[in-house]
This record gives structure tokens, sequence and C-alpha cells, in this order.
């Protein structure tokens, strides 16, 4: 005897398993949609921070150099301040001031050419409270 039953709950199944698939086909092709959406803006920030990467070596590099460039120039007027307190012990840049650095160190008129300096430049790149960024004789 056929079990007309059997095959109408058979066809209702795969009728239902094809829908199914048709859904997951289309579940799986926006995933996949998305996954590609996801993949081009991590390859975008990816090439920022590679970017990025780049520019921080190089400004590290500048840095370095100017690291070096100040320690030459340190150099330079300690055997210039050196030289002139040698030869012209009371010339007026050695003159004291009256006001001593947080290293116990006395300031003299030379120090306020650099302080003057310094606040000039600072102003004049934009960086504000230039005495938080110098050593200040008190």
């Amino acid at each position: 005897m056929i079990d007309y039953e059997a095959i109408g709950i058979a066809r209702g199944m795969s009728f239902a398993l094809r829908r199914e698939r048709i859904v997951n086909d289309r579940n799986i092709d926006i995933a996949n949609g998305e996954i590609r959406k996801a993949n081009g803006e991590i390859g975008k920030a990816n090439t920022e921070i590679a970017r990025l990467r780049s520019e921080l070596a190089q400004a590290k590099f500048s840095l370095l150099l100017e690291v070096a460039h100040k320690t030459g120039i340190l150099a330079q007027g300690r055997a210039l301040r050196a030289e002139l307190t040698k030869l012209a012990p009371d010339h007026p840049y050695l003159k004291p001031t009256g006001l001593r650095y947080d290293d116990g160190s006395a300031q003299i008129e030379l120090n306020l050419i650099y302080d003057a300096a310094f606040d000039l430049k600072a102003k004049e790149i934009g960086l504000d409270n230039s005495l938080e960024r110098r050593s200040v004789a008190k």
C-alpha cells in the first residue's frame, strides 16, 4: 500500500529544506558582503597605520637630530663661556642676576639671552607657557 501521508510529509519537508537553503544562501551572501566591506575598512586602517608609523619614525629621527644638535650647541656654549670667564671675568654677560636655578647654579646675564630667545620662539611656534617648559631662575 502507498503511504500518501508519508509522501506528502516528505515533499513538504523537501520544499521547506529548499526554502531554508535559499534563505541561508541569501544570508551567507549578505554576510560575505559585510565581510568584504569590513576587510576593505581594515585595509584602509592598515594603510593609515603604516603611514602614521612612517611619519612617527621621521619625527623621531628629526627629534634625535635636534637632541644631537642641542648637545653640540651646549658643548660649544660651555667652551665659549669658560674662555670668556678666563679672558674677561668682568664681562657684562658673566654678571650674576641674583637669581638661582633649581639646581643651585646662579643665573647670569648670558642666560637671559637664551631665555628671551626661547620664549620668543616658543610663542612664535604656538607653545603656551614657555616658563613651564624651560628652567626658570628664582
